[in-house]
């Protein structure tokens, strides 16, 4: 699969699909994205509660080594119509024993990181175009450094993928993200 294709299928689609936002016109040009976000959209119209928090607090635990369900994260970060705070995810990590550090970043430092982090990106309202009065929201997913060039995404349910720093800062640019919230979590 295309390392483009990779990274609309890993957070740009879930990431407005999932809010029920339509994806950039510079998106729509190719048909496979534009099917799979089709095929997310219809899957998700029913959805009334978010699950970002608790998928990303079980990739989080399951790539430090740490057994627990999915259901078990539920519990910690439960599914609302609201979805969960930072405050509130930062609590669960504590609780299941990491050293948690919150920061607010740019691409740049993203990628930077060099421990396992939790990104909260904030998706503004010029990209919910069905929807322009819809509240500011975000998503949830972890990042993970792989080496010098490269970083690692998680976004469960999805597969992760990893891709190259520089095309991370730049489709974070592209989609109109400046700052994201970030937890840095170290099992302690």
């Amino acid at each position: 699969m295309n390392l483009k294709i990779s990274i609309i299928y890993v957070i740009v689609v879930p990431c407005l699909s999932f809010l029920g936002c339509s994806l950039s016109s510079r998106y729509q040009k190719n048909d496979l994205s534009q099917t799979f976000a089709t095929e997310i959209r219809e899957q998700t119209e029913d959805f009334t509660t978010y699950s970002c928090a608790a998928s990303s607090l079980y990739c989080l635990c399951e790539k430090s080594g740490l057994e627990i369900s999915f259901q078990q994260c539920v519990e910690f970060l439960p599914l609302t119509d609201k979805g969960n705070s930072m405050l509130e995810f930062k609590r669960a990590l504590r609780f299941l024993g990491f050293q948690v550090e919150a920061n607010e970043l740019n691409a740049e430092e993203l990628v930077e990181i060099q421990t396992p982090s939790v990104i909260l990106l904030y998706l503004s309202q010029k990209n919910c175009r069905n929807n322009p009065e819809k509240p500011l929201l975000g998503h949830y997913f972890v990042l993970l450094p792989v080496d010098e060039h490269l970083i690692e995404i998680q976004n469960y349910p999805y597969d992760g993928v990893v891709i190259s720093k520089d095309y991370f800062i730049k489709h974070l640019h592209r989609i109109g993200i400046e700052n994201a919230p970030t937890l840095l979590c170290r099992k302690e």
